[in-house]
């Protein structure tokens, strides 16, 4: 074997033990551009038993693969958590260009203070990255996105009940 040859046999080597180091969490390098767009709709149905009072201070929780936004609550006061489970998307693996779509309807019941509020919603979205971004970092950034979207569109209906 050339010297040229274990040079180019090294380098290759050691770019694949760095793209596997990376992508098992060992090391963290990032460098990328992002772009994230979302639409969602929303049905959402509301019956109120008695004389409801209002949902402005109830804590709101959504919880996604780990990740999570809102308020914890306290014993008196608990939060409503409203989980999302079942999100598809796209490849989101390749190495330079990231660009995937992604959708998930998401069940919601709140059933508080006199209200019973039931609905789905349903997001869905784009996502593009270019540069140097592990799949961990691209899921992390997708769910974000969406628990982000979802506690924004849950909270103005439950601030919008009386």
């Amino acid at each position: 074997m050339t010297r040229k040859r274990k040079i180019i046999l090294i380098l290759f080597l050691l770019f694949v033990a760095s793209v596997i180091i990376r992508e098992a969490g060992w090391l963290t390098l990032n460098f990328y551009k992002s772009s994230v767009t979302a639409s969602q709709s929303r049905s959402f149905h509301e019956l109120s038993f008695g004389k409801p009072g209002s949902l402005r201070n109830v804590p709101l929780m959504v919880t996604c693969m780990g990740y999570q936004a809102g308020e914890m609550g306290t014993p008196d006061n608990p939060a409503v958590i409203v989980p999302v489970t079942n999100i598809s998307h796209g490849v989101m693996w390749i190495p330079l260009i990231k660009h995937f779509q992604f959708s998930s309807a998401i069940p919601v019941g709140i059933h508080r203070n006199g209200h019973n509020m039931s609905g789905t919603m349903t997001i869905k979205g784009t996502v593009t990255i270019t540069g140097i971004c592990s799949y961990r970092e691209a899921k992390r950034l997708m769910v974000q996105n969406i628990i982000d979207n979802i506690y924004n569109e849950i909270r103005a209906q439950m601030d919008s009940s009386n």
